[in-house]
């Protein structure tokens, strides 16, 4: 429950901690490394952060692809090249990303974090005013109602 106000109230944060991550993994002296740390930095990401982890992934690569090509566009000589060494590392991270997070396991890895959302979304869209993970809502005036039918009023 903490990582979930931490993603609502601080999801700046949420995301410098999976930047810094991908950095770490980036600073690796050689790509055998640099795919070791990225395996178990994947393997050891809660379940709630997946989902987002692999979005910015995905994105740094793909941006990342974006300046590459349109510098190399341009003359070689104007200063706006990108680093051979860091394009190579990066487009590696990309391909580590397919290969250690595919959308199977991407979905294998998020189900408890999507089964927890649901009972949240479940919640607030039930009228109630907090979706709570045990799967009670906040009835207006009614008290604390599980759903197994009983009333706490």
């Amino acid at each position: 429950m903490l990582l979930f106000l931490k993603l609502i109230f601080f999801p700046r944060q949420a995301v410098r901690d999976d930047v810094k991550a991908l950095l770490l993994c980036l600073r690796m002296p050689d790509a055998d490394t640099q795919r070791d740390l990225f395996e178990l930095t994947v393997s050891k990401l809660p379940s709630w952060d997946v989902r987002q982890f692999h979005k910015v992934t995905t994105n740094v690569v793909e941006n990342f692809a974006l300046r590459r090509d349109s510098s190399s566009g341009g003359s070689s000589n104007s200063g706006s090249g990108v680093d051979p060494i860091l394009a190579a590392k990066v487009a590696q991270l990309g391909v580590d990303l397919n290969y250690f997070l595919p959308p199977a396991k991407l979905n294998e890895l998020a189900k408890v974090a999507d089964e927890a959302r649901g009972l949240l979304d479940e919640g607030s869209a039930s009228g109630g005013e907090s979706g709570l993970a045990y799967g009670g809502t906040l009835n207006s005036g009614a008290g604390f109602s599980l759903t197994n039918g009983l009333d706490y009023s």
